[in-house]
């Protein structure tokens, strides 16, 4: 059970381990990207593979990925492929094994605004198809049910457009949990700091709930959308973000809106202050080093959200966590057992390293 009192209150494949764990890295993009999505795995690549004991292999959809040996490559053009792949690293996992699976590619719109999981990810070939196949969220979610085994911890880590659809993924499967770059109905913006950020911490075997707010506090261009699956479960359940259309999307022209945004139309839509005033901050940081409590949580997570809290955090990560931690408090007052569970299961699932 969780239970929060304050008083105020986000195709390559790779492998990494807490037994073994085996990083699957989806990426691509088209031709027309140049080095951008080279330069990024790239950095993830040299991050992971001289980690303590991390193996990796690779399966690259387009581009010149010569950071890595030839052996370690694999095609990524087709769901066909990501199945191939998803396999490939599921058959070299033990019982003690983890699989962590990152996409960093272009993603396609979910096609219905209150469908999160109705998006997908592009996979690009060599050519420059103007319709290249795509891997929907629906079909990954397919792919991890049938081929990895259901006692494996699964983490989803994404930086493409619409990813927050992904966290959807860890809602359904008892043993996945998540983070992306940014929300289900917002676009993303490639070479972004969110990889960096996120992959800084992760390496060096910090959680996955960490390194998601260290990708969070690098990223200056999505604007701080990114989640994880709790925090996308918590305001799934309170219809609140994503789940709950703002004052601006009611309406005619917010229709047209949304609707040009879900087609990719509309890129500059999501491009708001996300509204954390100076005040807001002071008060937060005071309530951090003073007054919170927490009770009921799970307790692997319990030191990592004291560290984040701390005086000596960033003050940004530590005022979206406490904006968290008030949605938990609230998600509390409504949830259901079940849901409760699943919060909990989401919680601990990120508290550990990737």
């Amino acid at each position: 059970m969780v239970r929060v009192l304050l008083p105020f209150l986000c195709l390559l494949v790779a492998t990494a381990s807490f037994g073994q764990s085996q990083l699957l890295i989806i990426s691509g993009g088209s031709l027309l990207d140049g080095s951008v999505f080279k330069d990024e795995i790239k950095d993830v690549y040299e991050l992971n593979a001289d980690g303590m004991n991390k193996e990796v292999l690779f399966a690259a959809a387009t581009g010149d990925w010569n950071f890595a040996p030839l052996s370690e490559q694999l095609p990524a053009t087709s769901t066909a492929d990501v199945e191939a792949q998803i396999k490939t690293a599921a058959s070299r996992l033990q019982p003690e094994d983890t699989l962590t699976i990152y996409l960093n590619d272009h993603g396609d719109a979910p096609t219905s605004a209150t469908d999160a999981i109705s998006g997908s990810v592009v996979l690009y070939g060599r050519d420059l198809s103007l319709f290249p196949p795509e891997l929907k969220d629906t079909e990954l979610l397919q792919m991890i049910a049938q081929d990895v085994p259901e006692g494996t911890p699964v983490k989803i880590v994404a930086q493409l457009c619409y990813s927050g659809g992904l966290n959807e993924i860890a809602f359904a499967l008892p043993n996945v949990c998540s983070a992306t770059s940014t929300d289900f109905r917002s676009m993303g913006y490639v070479k972004t700091q969110y990889s960096h950020g996120f992959w800084a911490q992760a390496s060096q075997g910090k959680s996955l709930l960490e390194s998601h707010f260290a990708g969070l506090l690098a990223d200056t261009y999505n604007q701080k959308r990114g989640q994880t699956s709790s925090m996308a479960y918590v305001d799934k359940v309170l219809h609140e973000g994503p789940y709950n259309p703002s004052d601006e999307d009611r309406g005619v022209f917010g229709w047209v809106q949304r609707t040009m945004q879900l087609g990719g139309v509309w890129p500059t839509r999501g491009l708001k202050n996300p509204g954390v005033s100076l005040a807001e901050t002071d008060m937060l940081a005071e309530v951090a080093s003073s007054q919170i409590q927490m009770e009921g949580l799970p307790d692997s997570v319990m030191p990592i959200l004291e560290r984040m809290i701390s005086p000596s955090e960033q003050r940004q990560t530590r005022v979206r966590l406490l904006q968290f931690l008030e949605k938990i408090r609230r998600f509390m007052s409504v949830a259901t057992p079940e849901q409760e569970e699943t919060l909990d299961r989401l919680l601990e699932c990120e508290a550990q390293p990737l």
